[in-house]
């Protein structure tokens, strides 16, 4: 994985632009909403952070800027209009536009039908595509909308009722080491499976950047889900990244505080090794059955974020 570092810094360096201009963003969050939903700022030279603040997940998708193209890392919960969101900044449309996915949970796909039928190409891993293609409907997707994950009104002209996930159709399938050129800025895509089966990350070598997805970030980590968890991969790809740290200064993950240090990826790892060896017992809180509701979960709790796992998973 690091020999990644070699390959990415050969690649094109030119700073020139295609002639797509951006608005001035600032570089801390605003304090008014876009379209009443989004908080949208350049959280680093050429990447724009879109933030759904108003829900309790928390999601932050990033719109990064290439010379020959841009790219849009994931497309959230399909509340407030993303496609319209990201036409501040870019023309919407084939030549101009990349959407990848990090994977196919309904908080990071809501948007990708408007995308593809702009003609955009949709990434993801190939273990993600028949759930995005799929879409969710309306009586699923629902659900997200209850008062109790909403921390402020949804926005203007929104209309539960017909709320619902379109399907998409991915057009290329990522592999891990591939690399997504933008013309001036090149993404590394490491398979990192555990959250989910096609889970990715996209790393940046030469601005020292990698977009974690929901593999690491500061909260409540999932590998517990029986439909498509699985904690010993989650321990692998933690560690992978981990391996990492010391080539990166900024960590853009997709949920909560944003951007993070590098060092959150060694702290998540060494959890998740503590945890498997069974030397975890200063962090562990309880088998919690109740929120886990149809899929109860061991806690355990490291301050920074929590690692939700299988019951039983590492203590034999």
């Amino acid at each position: 994985m690091i020999g990644f570092v070699n390959m990415l810094h050969s690649a094109h360096d030119s700073p020139t632009t295609k002639g797509h201009a951006m608005d001035t963003a600032p570089m801390q969050p605003p304090t008014e909403l876009s379209q009443g939903w989004f908080t949208t700022w350049e959280i680093a030279p050429g990447v724009i952070c879109i933030a759904e603040g108003r829900h309790m997940e928390q999601v932050r998708s990033y719109l990064m800027r290439g010379s020959e193209r841009w790219m849009l890392w994931d497309t959230g919960q399909g509340i407030g209009d993303m496609r319209a969101e990201v036409a501040r900044f870019v023309p919407v449309a084939a030549d101009t536009l990349v959407v990848v996915m990090s994977h196919s949970h309904t908080d990071h796909v809501g948007g990708v039908a408007a995308f593809a039928d702009a003609g955009c190409d949709i990434y993801a891993h190939a273990a993600e595509a028949d759930a995005i293609a799929a879409g969710v409907p309306h009586e699923d997707a629902v659900y997200w909308l209850q008062e109790r994950f909403l921390t402020g009104a949804l926005p203007p002209g929104f209309d539960p009722d017909a709320f619902a996930l379109h399907p998409a159709a991915v057009t290329h399938f990522l592999t891990h080491g591939e690399v997504l050129d933008l013309g001036d800025r090149q993404f590394a895509v490491l398979h990192m499976p555990g959250h989910s089966p096609g889970g990715v990350a996209l790393w940046d070598a030469a601005h020292r950047l990698l977009l974690s997805g929901d593999t690491v970030y500061a909260g409540p980590l999932y590998a517990y889900s029986r439909d498509d968890a699985d904690p010993d991969a989650y321990r692998a790809s933690t560690r992978a990244l981990a391996d990492l740290a010391p080539h990166l200064d900024t960590l853009l993950p997709s949920h909560n505080a944003t951007p993070q240090g590098p060092e959150l990826l060694v702290a998540v790892a060494d959890a998740f090794e503590a945890i498997a060896t069974n030397r975890a017992q200063d962090a562990y809180i309880a088998r919690d059955d109740e929120a886990g509701e149809d899929f109860p979960y061991d806690l355990y709790d490291y301050g920074a974020f929590q690692v939700r796992v299988r019951p039983g998973w590492g203590r034999g």
